[in-house]
């Protein structure tokens, strides 16, 4: 969830950041309708871009969310070592390194599409050239 709130706000949480919270107990044989997540910092309202990233995290495949979640903590952490960067310059590779890695499991996960697309292209492409010649 950290992670999600991070990517709503661009607020690197982390887990040992102190926040005030306030939770209701529901009944859990009420009829719950649905449900509309809040997300205030600072007198800012991010609650519209966490419902828009939870609809979207909802309506992904199964097999894509764990993707997902990883490339959510992947930008948590680059975020926070972005931030502690500023000062003391110590986490500049590491926040580089975090966002290459992100890059890296995307690049990962859309390779084979990727691939196929090129091959099919240069088909194409070769077909045109060699009737044109031809």
């Amino acid at each position: 969830m950290l992670s999600m709130i991070c990517f709503a706000t661009g607020n690197p949480l982390i887990p040992f950041c102190f926040f005030t919270s306030f939770t209701n107990v529901a009944d859990p044989n009420a009829n719950v309708g649905r449900f509309n997540p809040k997300l205030i910092i600072d007198d800012i309202d991010f609650s519209t871009g966490l419902s828009e990233l939870l609809s979207a995290m909802n309506a992904l495949p199964e097999e894509k969310k764990p993707l997902v979640f990883s490339l959510l903590d992947r930008w948590r952490k680059a975020c926070y070592l972005d931030v502690e960067n500023e000062e003391s310059f110590l986490y500049e590779d590491e926040a580089l390194l975090a966002c290459f890695h992100i890059l890296e499991m995307l690049a990962d996960e859309y390779k084979n599409v990727l691939d196929y697309d090129a091959e099919k292209s240069m088909h194409k492409t070769g077909k045109s050239k060699n009737n044109a010649i031809i």
